[in-house]
């Protein structure tokens, strides 16, 4: 039987490794090399789960609160993110203890436990404030880099960020992309808690063939990131700069009525679409000069997609009220 106890535990330990799990019970100081190495990790949580009470007046630098006898304290743990690295702590042990047992049954990824809690850390002479504040950190790359798109196409450029820290983010400015060919759905109105992580969209359409770089510039009360982009349009129809000198799209920035003038004979698709890419208008053009009525549209850029089998041209247009 204890040859049989032995196989079973070898076996749940190769489990664990093979699902890349890590749960570990430390003191202190190797709590406070853990934080140390981890300083710029924007996947790194402390997790303070003592009550507001005993966590407001000190607590570890950056370190999160999550009451443990809260009601909803299960709950609160299923909604934070099971891939990140907790480090957690109580006031001497106890909590965390069940904490870590919970997490690891929950099977968050990896989850270290402090032995002794703030007790032991503060008898190793490791600090403590009462101070809170926010802290940005990128959890995508910041670097995109170059990547060709076709001509009439969207790329979507996905970007996470969040909050390292424990008071509320708020975002004060970001980089306007008007009159370039990047949009974006950041919503500078998002705040953020401790340990929350934020995704929003920039986008890019290109209308020519050259080479586009952006730094995308994120403003906080808990600090500043830089986004690098880098793309590049390219056009797959070798007749597109002829076809181009064919068609006329104007005026820009349009109000209400919007022209197409073309040249040539055959007839043509158009289609508007907004900054995400979605279309919301599609119709033929039939007539050499074609106005479309656009007032219904809201203020804002959007890309007019001309073609036919053979010919593809996209035009940026601004639309004013």
């Amino acid at each position: 039987m204890k040859s049989l106890r032995i196989l079973i535990l070898l076996f749940l330990n190769a489990s664990l490794i093979a699902q890349g799990n890590i749960y570990k019970t430390l003191v202190p100081v190797k709590c406070d090399s853990l934080i140390k190495a981890n300083e710029y990790n924007p996947n790194f949580v402390i997790m303070d789960v003592r009550t507001p009470a005993e966590y407001i007046p000190q607590h570890l630098e950056g370190a999160i609160n999550r009451n443990y006898y809260d009601s909803d304290f299960d709950e609160q743990l299923d909604s934070l993110d099971h891939n990140k690295i907790y480090l957690i702590h109580c006031h001497s042990g106890s909590r965390s203890g069940r904490t870590f047992k919970k997490m690891k049954n929950k099977k968050f990824k990896e989850v270290y436990n402090m032995q002794g809690g703030i007790l032991f850390w503060k008898s190793s002479s490791l600090p403590t404030v009462s101070t809170f504040k926010p802290r940005i950190m990128l959890v995508t790359d910041s670097i995109s880099p170059e990547k060709k798109v076709k001509l009439g196409q969207t790329d979507t450029i996905k970007i996470t960020v969040t909050n390292r820290a424990n008071d509320t983010l708020k975002y004060t400015g970001f980089t306007s992309l008007t009159n370039t060919e990047f949009s974006t759905d950041f919503d500078s109105k998002k705040v953020q808690l401790g340990a929350e992580d934020y995704s929003f969209n920039i986008y890019y359409h290109p209308v020519d063939t050259n080479r586009d770089t952006l730094v995308f510039s994120l403003e906080s009360n808990g600090g500043n990131q830089n986004i690098h982009i880098i793309r590049n349009g390219y056009n797959a129809l070798q007749t597109y700069e002829i076809f181009a000198g064919e068609i006329k799209v104007y005026p820009n920035p349009v109000v209400d009525i919007l022209n197409i003038e073309k040249k040539i004979n055959s007839d043509l698709k158009v289609l508007i679409l907004d900054c995400f890419g979605n279309t919301v208008y599609n119709s033929s053009l039939t007539e050499q000069k074609t106005s479309l009525n656009i007032k219904w549209l809201r203020k804002g850029v959007y890309f007019v997609k001309i073609f036919n089998n053979e010919f593809l041209l996209t035009r940026k247009i601004l639309i004013e009220f």
